[in-house]
């Protein structure tokens, strides 16, 4: 979820209706050129997709499908966008106001990966050795985000729709960022 001001106004939407648009977007040739891909196919950069998530924007709370996204790309598997976002609008808590259920998340990933775990414990979660997966975490100022990870090198692990384009870091560096109150992390192989 993106640190825009957080508001309940225009909650109801239409989930054909926001099908439809993220189909005509997808198909766009434009959609590819829009900034919000690297290279190599991930989203790095929501805030330039021009796609509707339940009652916002994929820009305000579409961090949970790319998430899921850039994790199924890992494994070389590419979603439709648009299927994927209309089943994670059954997953939004307030039509996408406070962003995607964590609970739904562990689902989607149970149901896409047989191995998938949810940890509350940083300790345990890295002591488990994670090689690939999804971080859940919430800043001072109550907003929340999820980021993928996958193994890098020397140790290090690839962050998508983090800190732009390749950004890497040890797990360690992750959790020690100093505006962070709350983690869930989810562990696939």
């Amino acid at each position: 979820m993106s640190t825009e001001k957080l508001s309940l106004g225009r909650l109801k939407y239409s989930k054909e209706e926001n099908f439809e648009h993220n189909s005509a977007a997808a198909a766009s040739p434009e959609f590819c050129r829009c900034g919000a891909f690297s290279k190599e196919g991930f989203i790095e950069h929501q805030q330039n997709l021009c796609l509707r998530c339940g009652a916002k924007t994929a820009a305000y709370c579409g961090c949970g499908f790319i998430a899921a996204f850039n994790l199924l790309s890992t494994e070389g598997k590419k979603p439709e966008i648009p299927a994927l976002v209309s089943e994670f609008e059954h997953g939004l808590v307030l039509g996408g106001v406070l962003g995607t259920s964590p609970l739904f998340m562990l689902r989607f990933l149970q149901k896409n990966f047989s191995s998938a775990r949810l940890y509350f414990s940083r300790r345990r979660f890295l002591k488990s050795g994670p090689r690939r997966g999804v971080i859940f975490y919430m800043r001072k100022n109550f907003s929340a985000h999820y980021a993928a990870f996958s193994a890098a090198e020397n140790g290090a692990f690839r962050f998508y729709n983090y800190r732009g384009e390749g950004f890497a870091q040890s797990m360690e560096e992750f959790f020690a960022e100093k505006d962070r109150r709350l983690f869930l992390c989810y562990a696939v192989e």
